[in-house]
């Protein structure tokens, strides 16, 4: 009898040692738990504090440039007529448009100013001077080089949500991956987007957003119809030209693509139309203080 009193009391003494074990555990998981979002926190500050004084310098800086803007639109129609004249050809034709301009951007704190002077359409030189909104293109790159003000400035990141994705090497150099989710859809411009940030100086190297809202958006709106899709779009600057701490776009890439409907589908499949992509490409920079005597021509 002595002997079973005995055998329950140490089973019960081994159940006690067994589930104070688990539950010292389980409290330093939670702890460490708690720890790792609390660094996650804090680190997550340390870059959105980082990349809004690099835009402050970005809107601070008085400069102008000069570069090269090579813009290259390429289509893809879809044209009904030709799957009448045979079943098994292409229901699309495909195009291509480029374009030269000299590019002047005139940034004299809280004056902005951008220029465009056309050297040439495809191959034909064309010395008349002209600006972006005489040309009929599918979309616009408005000033790419404050894009990351819009996303990052102080003033502005309380509209946002931000989040740390991932980090990823470039050039020698470890770029920390934000997402960043809009608090109030209408309020912004796009629906998503994140932004490539440098560990060590916190500049902005690369954007990318989903706009939901651009100029023309109402006419691709009705091809949407058309075709009972769903229009998506993607934008994405890269910022590779750096000048006194600050970097500058060497390439703008903004793609329409339509997913859905049952004549998009049959033609493209799940990757959907990608009816234009328009990319700019910057090159050729030069730099002038504002205090320096410069005359465009």
């Amino acid at each position: 009898m002595k002997n079973i009193c005995f055998s329950k009391k140490f089973v019960l003494i081994v159940i006690s040692i067994f589930f104070g074990i688990v539950f010292s555990f389980s409290a330093r998981e939670k702890d460490d738990t708690i720890l790792e979002k609390v660094a996650v926190v804090k680190e997550l500050e340390k870059y959105l504090k980082g990349a809004a004084e690099y835009c402050k310098k970005l809107s601070e800086r008085a400069f102008h440039f000069i570069c090269k803007e090579k813009v290259t639109i390429s289509f893809k129609k879809i044209d009904p007529d030709k799957r009448k004249r045979s079943p098994y050809v292409k229901l699309y034709r495909q195009s291509t448009k480029r374009y030269l301009f000299d590019y002047q951007l005139l940034h004299n704190k809280a004056q902005i100013k951008e220029q465009r002077r056309l050297i040439s359409k495809t191959s034909k030189k064309d010395n008349k001077k002209i600006y972006f909104n005489d040309l009929v293109f599918s979309f616009l790159s408005e000033r790419p080089v404050f894009g990351p003000r819009t996303l990052l400035s102080e003033d502005r990141q309380h509209k946002f949500r931000y989040e740390i994705d991932k980090t990823v090497n470039h050039k020698n150099k470890r770029l920390v991956i934000i997402k960043v989710i809009p608090k109030k859809a209408e309020e912004v411009f796009f629906s998503s987007g994140e932004v490539w940030i440098d560990s060590d100086d916190f500049s902005v190297r690369k954007i990318q957003v989903t706009p939901r809202y651009i100029q023309g958006y109402d006419d691709l709106i009705k091809i949407a119809n058309t075709y009972q899709a769903r229009l998506v779009l993607d934008c994405q600057i890269e910022y590779e030209k750096e000048y006194k701490g600050l970097y500058f776009p060497t390439e703008v890439i903004i793609i329409e693509r339509y997913k859905g409907g049952m004549s998009i589908v049959r033609e493209f499949g799940s990757k959907g139309w990608e009816r234009t992509r328009t990319i700019f490409t910057y090159k050729d920079y030069m730099f002038f203080d504002v205090n320096t005597d410069v005359q465009y021509k």
